[in-house]
């Protein structure tokens, strides 16, 4: 998981062995309109309906930063 509020990606593979395979991998990008709450509720969302529908056993979340200039 690459977290974000204004994207956030998700990408799932499967370990076979010492193989990974590609199984999914999509973006949720809740409009920067929304108030926060509701940008919140549309990335849980998200992320709950990837975790319903794959089952994974584990997850990575990347460690979020932010540049001392970002504007």
């Amino acid at each position: 998981v690459d977290p974000g509020l204004s994207h956030t990606g998700i990408g799932l593979i499967r370990a076979e062995g010492n193989a990974l395979k590609f199984l999914h991998a999509t973006r949720i990008s809740p409009r920067a309109s929304l108030p926060l709450e509701v940008r919140l509720k549309v990335l849980h969302e998200g992320i709950a309906g990837i975790c319903a529908r794959f089952r994974p056993e584990v997850a990575a979340i990347e460690e979020t930063f932010v540049n001392v200039n970002g504007q």
